[in-house]
């Protein structure tokens, strides 16, 4: 089965996060998410609704053009991270970098050979974004998440 990539985008009112020294009330977040239970779209509490083994890409966009914002990182909450492979990707020169990850797969249908590591449990995940812009740090703080949902099909019921 193909599944779909997300890409989160997450807008950010720069001059205001800058004038206002924090990213709340100056971000806002979207993905292409195909679920109608994601919520919070266009607020900084985004919740998007994954499946295990989705690759999930987090995009910045600047509402001010002349200033490059980027992540820094990705900071899960109660230091459990329910994906693989988080780092920055992209070509220096090219469009602007962005974060991914590929969820991890179903710690309830385990598969011989793969770490329990490499594992994680349907629920609900907490982050905050990290970013960069003008030089200056600053960490969101309104908690969106990942609702990680096991797919409406089995592989053994076909």
């Amino acid at each position: 089965m193909n599944i779909p990539q997300i890409n989160i985008m997450a807008m950010i009112d720069v001059i205001g996060s800058l004038s206002d020294n924090k990213l709340r009330g100056n971000i806002f977040m979207m993905d292409n998410s195909r679920s109608h239970d994601t919520t919070g779209q266009g607020t900084g509490v985004l919740s998007t609704v994954v499946q295990f083994g989705q690759v999930i890409n987090w995009h910045i966009l600047p509402i001010d053009v002349q200033t490059e914002v980027r992540v820094n990182k990705i900071i899960w909450q109660d230091d459990v991270n329910p994906c693989l492979k988080v780092q920055e990707y992209g070509l220096p020169g090219s469009m602007p970098p962005y974060y991914a990850g590929i969820v991890k797969l179903d710690a309830a249908n385990p598969i011989p050979g793969v770490p329990d590591s490499e594992m994680v449990k349907t629920g609900i995940y907490h982050y905050n974004l990290e970013v960069i812009m003008s030089g200056k740090t600053m960490t969101m703080t309104t908690n969106p998440s990942l609702n990680i949902r096991a797919p409406k099909w089995n592989s053994r019921e076909r």
